[in-house]
C-alpha cells in the first residue's frame, strides 16, 4: 500500500511539473490529474498498482502520452454519442439519470460505456425495470447519481484554478465545495424535488447527508 500511495504521488508531482506543451492538444497539468484519479476511482484494487505503473510510463513519454490522448478522447467521444442515443431512444430511466450516465461517461470514457452497458442498458424492450433489480445495480446506480454531480462541480473548478495556477492545497479546498454544492443544489435537490415532496427547501434537507458523504468519498478516491 505505501509504495502504491509513492508511486501515485510521484504521479502527481511529474504531472503538476509538466508544462502545457506536453501535449499539443494543450491539456492542463491538473486536469490530465484529475482525468487520471477519476480513471484510478472506478479501477478495481487488484489492479490498480498495475494501471498506476502503466500511467507513469506513459507519462514520461510524450508522444506515447499524446497518442494515449488521442485515442482515449475519441472513443470517450464514440462512449458519449453511444449512450446519450441509447437512452434517449431506448432506455427508459428518469432524467437525472439520463444526464447523470452521460457526464459520467464523458469523465471515464469506454470503462462508463461498460459499466453502463452491464447495469443499465435495456436488453429488450419494457425489460429496464427488471434488469436493474438487483442490488448491485441499484448500487451502480446511485453511485452514478451522486458522481455526476460531484465529479462536474471538481473539473469545472479544476479548469478554472489550473488557469489561475492556485496551489494544490488551495485548489483541493475549492474543488471540495464546488463538487458538494453542484452535487446538493443540483444533481440531488434541483433535480430529485418532485420525488421528495416537491419543496426545494425540503429537498436540500433530505439529500445533504447522502451528499456530504458521497462527496467525502470522491475526495478520498481522488487523494494519494
Amino acid at each position: 500500500m505505501q509504495g502504491l500511495i509513492q508511486k501515485k504521488l510521484q504521479l502527481q508531482i511529474m504531472l503538476m511539473q509538466s508544462s502545457r506543451s506536453v501535449v499539443s492538444i494543450n491539456v492542463s497539468p491538473k486536469i490530465l490529474l484529475l482525468a487520471l484519479h477519476l480513471l484510478l476511482i472506478i479501477t478495481p484494487n487488484k489492479l490498480e498498482p498495475t494501471l498506476t505503473e502503466l500511467i507513469i510510463k506513459f507519462s514520461t513519454n510524450r508522444p506515447h502520452m499524446q497518442t494515449f490522448l488521442i485515442v482515449w478522447f475519441s472513443l470517450t467521444a464514440l462512449s458519449v454519442a453511444y449512450v446519450a442515443y441509447d437512452l434517449f431512444t431506448s432506455t427508459p430511466e428518469m432524467k437525472v439519470m439520463k444526464w447523470g450516465w452521460i457526464l459520467v461517461t464523458l469523465y471515464t470514457g469506454i470503462f462508463g460505456l461498460i459499466v453502463y452497458i452491464l447495469s443499465c442498458r435495456e436488453p429488450a424492450p419494457y425489460t429496464h425495470e427488471k434488469f436493474v433489480a438487483p442490488l448491485w445495480k441499484q448500487t451502480v446506480g446511485s453511485t452514478i447519481h451522486c458522481m455526476a454531480g460531484d465529479a462536474t462541480g471538481i473539473i469545472i473548478v479544476a479548469f478554472i484554478t489550473a488557469q489561475l495556477n492556485l496551489k494544490m492545497g488551495t485548489d483541493a479546498i475549492l474543488e471540495y465545495i464546488a463538487g458538494f454544492a453542484f452535487g446538493l443544489f443540483i444533481f440531488q435537490s434541483l433535480f430529485m424535488k418532485k420525488m421528495l415532496g416537491g419543496s426545494y427547501r425540503k429537498a436540500v434537507n433530505k439529500t445533504w447527508y447522502a451528499e456530504w458523504l458521497s462527496m467525502n468519498f470522491v475526495m478520498a478516491g481522488m487523494n494519494p
